[in-house]
């Protein structure tokens, strides 16, 4: 986030923050859950995956202080009782899906060490290199979320 002073938004925007906040909840949990399975079937990632993977939850996990300064924001205000409790729950929401990026680029960073690429020890001339289509199709459930 640029360091200058951020612009805090109408509370009658909350229901889209927070829309916004549990989308990206959800689909880092999908994200997690994939690279989790990785984890267990090495070799079915490739480097460029894995680097933009790291790029992406680094970029939002940035992103993320955002989002905790314009709850904050709201928290001092004067709210009704439905707007407090979604500012409250958008809060914890935004609290796992801090620590959920926080395990996606932890294990992002686990398995470059064992990508396709590092498996095989593929090089542009490398015989294994036929192999790539097969073995992409083979593993393209993996790219469903990413």
């Amino acid at each position: 986030m640029p360091d200058h002073e951020q612009q805090w938004q109408h509370i009658g925007i909350l229901p889209t923050i927070a829309h916004t906040i549990d989308s990206m909840l959800a689909i880092a949990q999908r994200q997690l859950a994939t690279l989790r399975h990785a984890q267990v079937a090495q070799g079915t990632l490739y480097d460029a995956i894995i680097h933009h993977i790291i790029s992406d939850f680094t970029a939002q996990q940035d992103d993320l202080r955002w989002y905790k300064g314009q709850l904050k924001h709201w928290q001092a205000l004067y709210l009704t009782y439905g707007q407090r409790r979604e500012v409250e729950r958008s809060v914890v929401q935004l609290a796992k899906l801090r620590d959920t990026n926080e395990a996606i680029l932890q294990l992002a960073n686990e398995l470059k060490a064992v990508t396709l690429e590092t498996v095989l020890h593929l090089d542009d001339d490398d015989e294994e290199s036929e192999m790539l289509p097969q073995i992409m199709e083979a593993s393209s459930w993996l790219l469903e979320d990413i």
